[in-house]
This record gives C-alpha cells, sequence and structure tokens, in this order.
C-alpha cells in the first residue's frame, strides 16, 4: 500500500503544465489581429501565460491588454490545445478564445506592449498562417481549426499536437 500523504503535500508531487491563453479578434473587414514579440520568431495572436492562480480567461484579457492595448469585454472559448514536448519546451496547454469584432474607434486604441511587442496589425486570414509560420505549424493548425468553429459554429474543439480529437 501506498504512502498517504495529507493534501497539500499530495498537489507538490503532481505533474505541472505551464497553461497559456490567445484571442482571435477581428476589424470590421474580418481580418484578425497578429502581434510581433521581439523574441519570437513567428507573429502570433495577442496573449501569453497564465500566471499563478490566475485563469485562462482572465489570462487573455490582461495579456490582450498588455500586448494591444485592447480592453476585451466577453470571451468565447473556441480551442484547447495540448501541445506534446519538443525540443524547446516541455508539454503544456494553450486555449483560445474568441475576443470579438473590434470597431474603427477601438482600433484607434491598438498600441503594440512596450517592453515586449514590437508590431501589432490587423491581417486577413491567409496572411495570418503565413506570418504564423506556414500551414504545417502547430500554431497555424490552432489558428485554422478555431477559425473554422467560428465559422461553423461547431462548438470549442480540442487539439493535440495541432491535429483535432475526437
Amino acid at each position: 500500500m501506498g504512502v498517504f500523504l495529507p493534501p497539500n503535500e499530495f498537489y507538490k508531487t503532481l505533474p505541472k503544465k505551464p497553461i497559456s491563453s490567445g484571442a482571435i479578434i477581428f476589424d470590421e473587414h474580418g481580418k484578425l489581429l497578429l502581434v510581433k514579440a521581439h523574441y519570437k520568431k513567428h507573429w502570433s495572436l495577442p496573449g501569453g501565460l497564465v500566471d499563478a492562480d490566475e485563469s485562462p480567461h482572465d489570462a487573455c484579457k490582461r495579456e490582450v491588454l498588455e500586448e494591444a492595448g485592447l480592453t476585451l469585454k466577453k470571451l468565447s472559448l473556441l480551442c484547447v490545445h495540448y501541445v506534446p514536448k519538443d525540443d524547446s519546451f516541455g508539454d503544456r496547454i494553450q486555449f483560445t478564445f474568441f475576443g470579438g469584432e473590434v470597431m474603427p474607434e477601438e482600433q484607434r486604441k491598438v498600441k503594440c506592449g512596450e517592453d515586449e511587442i514590437e508590431e501589432c496589425r490587423f491581417v486577413s486570414q491567409e496572411e495570418a498562417i503565413e506570418l504564423s509560420g506556414g500551414p504545417e505549424t502547430r500554431a497555424s493548425k490552432r489558428l485554422y481549426t478555431s477559425l473554422d468553429v467560428l465559422k461553423n459554429a461547431l462548438g470549442a474543439v480540442y487539439l493535440e499536437a495541432g491535429e483535432k480529437r475526437e
């Protein structure tokens, strides 16, 4: 029989996975907001890591405000993505939310987060896939799947390594 640990000790032994969240945000023409962090090779949706004791939902709102200067009022879950360990990182969980459409008066408020983001812009969906590293990257597959969920009102989906799991 195993050794019994009090709950607080037991929880310390459990594996830890970084969690991040990002938002799909459109302008009035259906273009997507992407950000280019100075430390990343490719562009990405605005978003980032979830802090301790913070929900993915709240982290998404905070990160969009920090990276693009936008205050999102409502988020809808599109995708949960389990990303297996690779050469750069251990395994992790990524949430993608729909942040809505930003009207022209709100677009004027878009400003890049000074410390982290070198550029923000609205781009076509095709350009977003290319700027995210091309159609075969996990980021692009997650983006494409999330856009498909929105377009076809599919409800949230689950991905592993960029592929849908049933």
